[in-house]
């Protein structure tokens, strides 16, 4: 990996269908802005999907707003949950930074208690590495809450160290494809 370069890059963790997507975004640590949900559901923010400019080898009525391989990651403004506290993280403020998004479909899913608690236990092998984490799924932030509090939390044997943003309309997963 080279930073300040863009790579994506498609992997599974432990043989699953978890998506990872690694391009460098921004120096420094979590950039979330606090905010108290009270009673009202807190939304999400996606930017327009970068334009592809290179459509060769892209069949006829394939979709033409797709992220491409060198270009920059699509940015976003997704809702998060993260070390007890609610807010948001934009992408754009991690720009110059390696970040990885790991996709995967909801909390308290049978498979995923361990694809995500996986994550959460090389944590810091990632952080040495530079690499900021977010994990990214259609539920909202007190689903994120809970689950974090009631089962992940008892499978590594502490909170989830990274943020879990709510991608619950799932603009950011279809742009990430």
């Amino acid at each position: 990996l080279q930073k300040g370069k863009y790579f994506f890059l498609a992997a599974g963790i432990h043989l699953s269908l978890s998506k990872l997507i690694i391009n460098p975004i921004k120096e420094g640590g979590h950039k979330m802005k606090e905010f108290d949900p009270g009673c009202q559901r807190p939304s999400g923010q996606t930017k327009p999907i970068v334009e592809a400019t290179d459509t060769s080898g892209i069949e006829k009525g394939e979709r033409q707003n797709m992220i491409r391989v060198g270009k920059p990651a699509p940015d976003f403004t997704l809702p998060a949950f993260h070390k007890g506290k609610f807010g948001e993280i934009t992408l754009a403020d991690y720009r110059g930074k390696w970040v990885m998004l790991c996709f995967y479909p909801g909390d308290f899913t049978f498979v995923w208690a361990t694809e995500v608690s996986a994550v959460a236990e090389k944590y810091p092998e990632f952080e040495e590495l530079g690499v900021e984490v977010f994990s990214i799924s259609v539920d909202s932030v007190f689903v994120h809450k809970i689950w974090n509090d009631n089962e992940i939390s008892k499978m590594v044997n502490k909170d989830v160290p990274f943020a879990m943003l709510s991608d619950q309309n799932g603009n950011v997963g279809r742009m990430y494809g």
